[in-house]
């Protein structure tokens, strides 16, 4: 009988499809084991056998059925030391089945009660939790906290009218109506002669703070209602330029006396307001003039440091008489 040796195990396997240790297959075309030579065999002969053990049969002629194992596969019959089946290669016996997990503890019923009832306490304290807060009601306890912490109160500082250090005109002014007039409330006006203005003159005003300024708005003052309004040139387009900042171009309108101008700087120390359009005098009463005419100018804000106010008041938990 050919004889074969199984690739996975090792295991000689004579005359079967399937290796009996592992079950794998065995190609019956791959070249056989060869016998071994006759020399490597020892001679014995036959003599008399062994006594019979205990429980074994005396009459030697008696024989002892094979223990064989039914492929649960195939249903070939097999020697009970197979772990494969020699015709298909299926597996003769399991091994033990894995312990499965115990079951996870669970909850009693008095657990669940208890669980049920905290979940309703908390669910209650929590609607008179919020009611209490809607309905506006104070505990004594908060009234008397309230009553003695210390409360304090900012209040902003709204904007005011800026006094200004100095100011400084380009061109400076004709006789008494001088660039001093422009600021903190002086009697008068400031008055060029607009017609003469060369193509390459600017008309600036320059005014100087004597600390850092926090800028909220203008106000303009052209002449008070009258002949003289429209008479003299009025300013209509202005370059509004705090220092180290990007200049505003700003619209004034052509109506007399006071107008707010919209302004904003958070840090300026001198603003230049920059004169580059006007409106064309009018004849009035047989009369016309050929210069700018400006009232005033007011700047609103405060200084940096005057942003808000705070006002503390200590409570003292007594009731006032």
């Amino acid at each position: 009988m050919p004889r074969h040796i199984c690739d996975n195990c090792g295991t000689t396997v004579v005359d079967e499809d399937f290796c009996p240790s592992c079950g794998s297959w065995i190609d019956p075309l791959a070249d056989p084991v060869p016998d071994p030579p006759e020399g490597e065999y020892e001679e014995f002969t036959l003599g008399e056998g062994p006594p019979p053990e205990e429980g074994w049969p005396e009459d030697p002629r008696v024989v002892v059925p094979r223990q064989e194992v039914i492929c649960p596969s195939c249903g070939s019959a097999n020697p009970s030391t197979n772990r494969h089946c020699e015709e298909c290669g299926a597996r003769l016996s399991q091994g033990a089945l894995p312990v499965a997990p115990r079951p996870a503890v669970q909850a009693t019923a008095g657990v669940r009660a208890l669980m049920a009832i905290s979940a309703l306490i908390l669910g209650v304290a929590l609607i008179a939790l919020l009611f209490n807060l809607f309905s506006g009601e104070e505990t004594p306890a908060t009234s008397t906290t309230l009553a003695a912490e210390e409360t304090s109160t900012t209040t902003t500082v709204p904007p005011r009218p800026i006094e200004v250090l100095s100011v400084e005109c380009s061109p400076p002014g004709l006789a008494s109506f001088r660039c001093d007039n422009l600021v903190n409330e002086r009697e008068g006006e400031w008055q060029i002669n607009w017609e003469k203005l060369g193509a390459d003159d600017e008309v600036t005003i320059t005014l100087i703070f004597n600390e850092p300024m926090v800028i909220r708005g203008l106000i303009w003052e052209n002449l008070p209602e009258g002949d003289r309004f429209y008479q003299n040139y009025r300013a209509k387009s202005i370059l509004a330029q705090a220092k180290g900042e990007v200049a505003i171009p700003i619209t004034l309108e052509d109506t007399p006396g006071k107008q707010s101008v919209p302004y904003a700087s958070m840090r300026a120390v001198q603003l230049t307001i920059t004169v580059k359009e006007a409106y064309p005098a009018e004849v009035r009463g047989d009369k016309v003039y050929s210069e700018l005419a400006i009232e005033g100018i007011t700047v609103l804000g405060r200084p940096i440091g005057d942003l808000s106010t705070t006002t503390t008041t200590e409570g003292n938990g007594g009731d006032g008489g």
